[in-house]
């Protein structure tokens, strides 16, 4: 009798247990694959996406145990200077995303939970063991995502232009005032060569200038416009490298023709002539002008 009275205590504490945990899936709808959804706004008369075309998209992905933040659109917005976008397609696995972005429409928001060996394996591309933080075992990702706008492709294309077109002004403008003051404190006076390339000599050198195609040896170090170094071979071996056939940034290369054995110049390098809008991370950011301090050691001519 004490032992069914047992048994009858613990179903009942397991049942007022589960009972009185909230379910935490409440409110959510599965999709064909199994991913759990639920909208959070809907606009059912704006538009859905299309296969090809560019979604504007906000987002916020973490894990559900731990709570922890692996990715939100805003920090991208942050650092790109343009509202976050992808391109969308069909879904290629089970669990991809793209089967709740097949059913919004401009204006809705929605939090989907994705498996999360699912979604580090194909969006990470990494398994849930080599994930840098704790995740939960049968624990999720959760997604929360706000559909902006939709934009056909050739719209793109022509949107994607002007922001760059007006990225390459700003930072055209950016760089003419920081070369300038740079100039004006240095009490530079050489005018830039037809490329805009500065090149100021600071020990005349003697001999045959390298012309392309001939190797040479020289010494540099290389900066930013505030003078924090990027790179040195001042205490190694000697840079070798032929002229002329592509081998550097085209105001090096262009700098390095000017001069003769033995003679040293500082070479202010636009970011036209050096790493572009790009840049070279981590190393060099988008847009960076450039200063070498350069020794050309030797020449030898290359028939």
């Amino acid at each position: 009798m004490k032992q069914v009275t047992l048994v009858v205590f613990i179903v009942f504490a397991m049942l007022g247990s589960a009972l009185a945990q909230p379910n935490a899936n409440k409110g959510y709808t599965k999709t064909p694959t199994g991913t759990l959804y639920k909208f959070i706004k809907t606009n059912k008369k704006a538009k859905m996406p299309v296969e090809g075309q560019v979604l504007f998209l906000s987002l916020e992905v973490r894990t559900e145990k731990p709570d922890t933040l692996l990715f939100t659109s805003a920090d991208i917005e942050k650092n790109e200077g343009i509202p976050y976008y992808e391109m969308f397609a069909k879904p290629t696995y089970k669990g991809d995303y793209s089967e709740i972005l097949a059913l919004m429409h401009v204006g809705d928001s929605v939090v989907a939970k994705f498996d999360a060996d699912t979604f580090f394996q194909y969006v990470y591309k990494i398994e849930r063991a080599d994930v840098p933080f704790k995740v939960d075992s049968g624990h999720n990702v959760v997604m929360r995502i706000k559909l902006n706008s939709i934009m056909e492709m050739d719209s793109f294309k022509v949107y994607m232009n002007k922001v760059q077109a007006d990225k390459d002004r700003k930072a055209s403008d950016t760089e003419t005032k920081n070369i300038g003051d740079f100039i004006t404190t240095n009490n530079i006076t050489v005018p830039p060569t037809a490329s805009g390339l500065y090149y100021i000599e600071t020990k005349a050198g003697s001999g045959d200038r390298p012309m392309p195609g001939d190797s040479v040896k020289l010494k540099y170090t290389g900066m930013f416009i505030d003078g924090s170094v990027f790179d040195s071979n001042e205490d190694i071996d000697n840079m070798a490298m032929v002229t002329g056939v592509g081998m550097v940034i085209p105001g090096f290369d262009e700098a390095v023709q000017l001069m003769q054995p033995g003679a040293e110049a500082t070479v202010i390098i636009p970011y036209r002539l050096g790493y572009g809008p790009q840049g070279y991370p981590p190393v060099i950011p988008p847009f960076s002008t450039l200063i070498f301090n350069l020794r050309l050691v030797s020449v030898t001519k290359n028939k």
